[in-house]
């Protein structure tokens, strides 16, 4: 992205090629797109995890496969959202094109459902590991362990 203007000001690039500027909005939003299915799989690597580490309790498999559910609708959501936040489309990349969605609207749509999910998945075996046949301090530990993430 450096040959498309990246580090410079704004208005530096506006004033030397603002095709740069075009380029560089365009590449940004390509990669954007990428960032909730990366979000979405780091999830279900610790769901699948918790299904293999504990594969014959019922309630964490199916709790596991229900947040698995509801984090794909969340991202299926966002990557809807993130595609069509600009009328045009193109107004993703020219900002004089159209009108969009504010950043802070889908940065809300993002991060608050990630936070969330992240505390349910890190408590889910929290319940297990209490029940287990160990000295409290080991079970402390172990529980510290996975809430760490």
């Amino acid at each position: 992205q450096i040959k498309n203007g990246f580090g410079q000001h704004q208005v530096v690039i506006l004033k030397t090629d603002p095709s740069k500027l075009e380029a560089y909005g365009f590449n940004l939003y390509l990669i954007v797109l990428f960032y909730n299915p990366g979000l979405a799989f780091f999830k279900y690597s610790f769901l699948a995890l918790y299904i293999r580490l504990f594969p014959l309790i019922n309630w964490l498999r199916y709790s596991c496969y229900g947040m698995g559910a509801i984090i794909t609708m969340w991202m299926v959501g966002n990557e809807f959202a993130l595609v069509f936040r600009c009328n045009p489309i193109e107004a993703n990349w020219i900002p004089t094109a159209g009108t969009c969605i504010k950043d802070e609207t889908i940065l809300m749509a993002q991060s608050i459902p990630t936070i969330c999910f992240d505390v349910v998945m890190l408590a889910l075996p929290v319940r297990i590991v209490w029940g287990l046949q160990m000295a409290r301090p080991a079970r402390i530990g172990v529980i510290a362990v996975f809430l760490l993430g």
